[in-house]
């Protein structure tokens, strides 16, 4: 059987298809050539679940969200999603605190580095944090993997603002609120952690695979306050904020959360 680490010595995942469709490998043949030469370890979703059912919620929310936009973490974007995902699907939760290495090194355990989940991951492609302009200036934003929804925030903006007459006035009342609402609401965040636009983000990853990054205990505090918002601090700068965050807002029994669903793979596990 070949391993995972003689396939990606051979062809790097960013490299040209050697089927010479001129796409990248990940983008070709990766898929087919992975299901037919390895077996893939299986991401526990079920034990993480379990696991984070112990945690007091908001503790729980805010260190996964606090992870996400750690720069160390920039190639873990997926495994990091997925583990929000499974939070979110959760109903009950307990009072536990969380101990950031002992929580790091069940992440890592549940969602191994070279589980089908873990092998989609690769070095980043895009930069850290990228710009977006609006009515407010210049906002910080965090494309993470999903790149082609900030083209898309700019190319509605860039319609919006280019023609307006050409949209119902009660659209543009809906819409334009809610844009500032998130574009602010990311702003403060690089604000808080002093993230500034088109930052980048170094891997290497020809040695070995990574795994998620534990933080120094300062910075993990730090990363995980910029993420917590108190109402009475948003209602100055976003109002009426239930009326226009309500559409952001998913309850636990969403069903989008019940199942894992991932851009490269056909993953429907249910939790």
């Amino acid at each position: 059987m070949t391993t995972v680490d003689e396939i990606n010595q051979k062809i790097g995942r960013n490299d040209p298809c050697p089927c010479g469709s001129g796409k990248k490998y990940k983008k070709c043949c990766y898929s087919r050539n992975r299901q037919s030469k390895i077996k893939a370890i299986k991401a526990n979703f079920g034990l993480l679940k379990t696991y984070f059912r112990t945690f007091n919620e908001k503790d729980l929310f805010s260190t996964l969200g606090a992870l996400q936009i750690i720069p160390d973490n920039d190639c873990h974007a997926i495994r990091l999603a997925v583990a929000a995902q499974i939070a979110c699907s959760i109903t009950h939760f307990g009072n536990k605190d969380i101990d950031l290495p002992e929580f790091i090194e069940h992440l890592n355990k549940f969602l191994l580095t070279d589980s089908e989940i873990g092998l989609e991951e690769d070095p980043p492609e895009y930069l850290f944090t990228e710009n977006i302009v609006f009515n407010n200036g210049n906002n910080v934003v965090y494309p993470s993997i999903y790149h082609e929804e900030n083209d898309i925030l700019e190319d509605i903006i860039s319609l919006l603002n280019s023609y307006p007459d050409k949209f119902p006035t009660e659209f543009i009342d809906e819409v334009m609120p809610r844009i500032l609402a998130i574009l602010t609401l990311s702003n403060s965040i690089a604000s808080k952690l002093y993230h500034t636009r088109y930052m980048d983000t170094v891997h290497d990853w020809t040695s070995k695979r990574e795994d998620i990054e534990i933080p120094e205990i300062a910075l993990y505090l730090q990363y995980k306050n910029a993420v917590i918002f108190q109402k009475k601090d948003l209602e100055p700068i976003i109002s009426p904020i239930d009326d226009i965050l309500r559409p952001f807002y998913l309850t636990r029994e969403n069903c989008n959360f019940q199942r894992i669903r991932l851009i490269h793979i056909s993953l429907y596990e249910p939790l």
